[in-house]
């Protein structure tokens, strides 16, 4: 029991202590925060209950419930397959968005370079400030902020 315990103590902090340095870097207000705290709540329970090893559409099912009874407003869009000259290429992607954050959700047993850089892509393609990845298919749950580079943020003096 203490075992998971600390598992949790350890996962949460590293988590709110990236999610925290990179809004201070970012300046983003206290309502972000506050909505990120929401997000990474429910995403723990997710991870918590499931744990690694189940495909990505599994944990998009379980975390949607747990917005739902958690009360978090959120919507979705789902990305299709392109087709080009009649050959598929990508694959579909669901993006959720949270307030000013775009959530995407990833399974994998390590998160690389080229899943960045394509959700780096989706953010700097939409209006929202803040991108968020968590990727349930580790031990630990990982999350990865970013900011959109394409919006302007004001800066009060």
């Amino acid at each position: 029991m203490f075992e998971s315990q600390m598992k949790k103590f350890l996962c949460l902090s590293q988590i709110f202590y990236y999610t925290f340095v990179s809004l201070f870097k970012t300046g983003i207000m206290t309502d972000t925060e506050k909505l990120i705290e929401k997000i990474t709540t429910c995403a723990t329970r997710v991870h918590e209950e499931l744990g690694p090893g189940f495909p990505e559409r599994i944990y998009q099912e379980a975390l949607v419930k747990e917005f739902q009874r958690s009360k978090v407003e959120f919507k979705t869009k789902e990305t299709k397959v392109k087709m080009l000259d009649g050959v598929p290429h990508g694959a579909p992607r669901t993006e959720y968005y949270l307030g000013n954050i775009m959530l995407e959700l990833k399974a994998l047993p390590r998160l690389e370079v080229p899943h960045m850089v394509l959700f780096s892509n989706a953010l700097y393609k939409t209006e929202q400030e803040l991108g968020l990845m968590i990727n349930f298919g580790t031990q630990q749950m990982q999350i990865r902020t970013r900011q959109n580079t394409s919006i302007s943020v004001d800066e009060e003096v």
